[in-house]
C-alpha cells in the first residue's frame, strides 16, 4: 500500500472545512470521515494510475536486489536476497520515481485530502509497505499524530491499494467513532522504547461493529486522521 501524508497549512475548525463545497468525495463520505476519523472510497484512483504505480513500485523493488542490510530507503524483509526481494517497507518512493511525485501531486487525492481539511493543503512524506505472502509485517494498535510532531491535528493519511485487498490478507484497520477525538495514549514500552504500539488491554472497549476494514479492489484510497 501507498501512504501519503499531509495536512492543512492552517488548521480549520470543522464548521470552517464544512463551508467548502467538497472536490471528490461525497458530503457523505466526508462527514463519515469527520464523525468517525477515517473513510473508504473504492476506485478513486484511476485505471491508469493503478497500472503506472504498482510498475513503479515492482521497478524500485528490483533494484533493491543489490540491498543487504537495512537503509535510509529499503526497510529489508526477513528473506530478502537478490533471488527473492522482500520489503517491509520504502521510504519515501516520491523522491525515488517520478510517477509517485506525478501521483502526489497532480492526482486527486490531494482534492480528497482538501475536502476534509480544507484548502491549502501541504504535502508531508510519502512511503510504501509491502506485505508478502507467507510472512509480512504487522502493526499493532497505535495512533499516528505522537510520530510526527505536528503543531494541530489537521495531518491526514492517504492509503492507496495498489492491489485488490480482501480480510484474509490482513488489512489496515482502523476503529470508528470517537478514537479520534478521544485520549492520546503512550507509545513507549516498559523499557521507555517508542515503539509505536498501544498495549492491548488499553483496548477492551473495542467492539467488532468498531472496526473498519480497509478493503477494497486496486485504486481504492483510505483517509485516516492523524
Amino acid at each position: 500500500m501507498l501512504d501519503f501524508d499531509g495536512g492543512s497549512q492552517k488548521n480549520m475548525l470543522t464548521e470552517q472545512v464544512l463551508r467548502f463545497s467538497t472536490e471528490v468525495l461525497t458530503e457523505r463520505q466526508r462527514n463519515f470521515y469527520l464523525e468517525n476519523g477515517c473513510v473508504r472510497i473504492e476506485r478513486l484512483v484511476s485505471d491508469g494510475w493503478v497500472k503506472r504505480l504498482p510498475a513503479a513500485s515492482k521497478q524500485l523493488v528490483n533494484q533493491s536486489r543489490a540491498i543487504t542490510v537495512s537503509d535510509d530507503v529499503y526497510v529489508l524483509e526477513t528473506g530478502h536476497s537478490a533471488e527473492m526481494p522482500r520489503l517491509k517497507r520504502l521510504t519515501s518512493p516520491v523522491s525515488h520515481h517520478p510517477d509517485f511525485w506525478d501521483f502526489a501531486s497532480n492526482s486527486n487525492t490531494v482534492d480528497a485530502v482538501a475536502d476534509v481539511v480544507g484548502p491549502n493543503v501541504r504535502f508531508y512524506h510519502s512511503k510504501l509497505n509491502y506485505k508478502w505472502a507467507g510472512g509480512g509485517q504487522s502493526f499493532d494498535w497505535h495512533q499516528d499524530i505522537q510520530a510526527w510532531p505536528h503543531t494541530n491535528y489537521s495531518p491526514v493519511t492517504v492509503g492507496v491499494l495498489l492491489e485488490d485487498t480482501t480480510l484474509n490478507q490482513g488489512p489496515l484497520t482502523a476503529i470508528k467513532g470517537e478514537s479520534h477525538k478521544g485520549k492520546l495514549y503512550d507509545l513507549y514500552d516498559e523499557s521507555d522504547n517508542f515503539v509505536i504500539r498501544i498495549e492491548q488491554d488499553e483496548f477492551d472497549w473495542v467492539t467488532e461493529e468498531m472496526k473498519e476494514y480497509m478493503t477494497g479492489p486496486a485504486g481504492t484510497i483510505v483517509l485516516l486522521n492523524c
